[in-house]
């Protein structure tokens, strides 16, 4: 998946107020001691809770 895919926005199924939204960021998580960070990584993010899932 790329930024030029059409995704269609859906309601946040957390708030049901705002809509779920596909936007490119940096995940990060620890492994073990270490962090490991992803650049550009796919998320489906709430405009109103902020409610991420990741795709």
């Amino acid at each position: 998946m790329n930024e030029n895919t059409l995704a269609e926005p859906f309601q946040c199924a957390e708030c049901q107020a705002g809509m779920m939204r596909l936007r490119f960021i940096t995940y990060f998580t620890w492994l073990g001691e270490e962090l490991i960070t992803v650049p550009n990584f796919p998320a489906w993010i709430c405009d109103v809770c902020g409610r991420r899932e990741y795709d």
